[in-house]
């Protein structure tokens, strides 16, 4: 089982969105047995960065990165589309 770790940058941009709330944390409880649960999302690796992905939740972006060997998973970002890549 991984650990959670949610940036406070991210957990301002998910208190803002609410419409999505309820599947952040259904991703976050997913994400604690599998940090790569390709068959349920979008997950896609983040080219040029080790074990970085994002996920698509509809029109929002979460990007995180996963220690393997302390088995955490770190939630860096979770933006718009259009911003979450800056």
């Amino acid at each position: 089982m991984f650990q959670i770790i949610v940036s406070n940058r991210a957990k301002k941009s998910i208190k803002k969105y609410k419409k999505v709330q309820r599947s952040v944390l259904d991703l976050l409880i997913i994400l604690q047995e599998n940090p790569v649960p390709a068959d349920h999302y979008d997950i896609k690796k983040i080219k040029g960065e080790r074990d970085t992905y994002r996920v698509r939740l509809g029109e929002m972006r979460m990007i995180y990165e996963i220690s393997w060997t302390v088995k955490k998973v770190l939630i860096h970002d979770f933006r718009s589309r259009g911003r979450a890549y800056d």
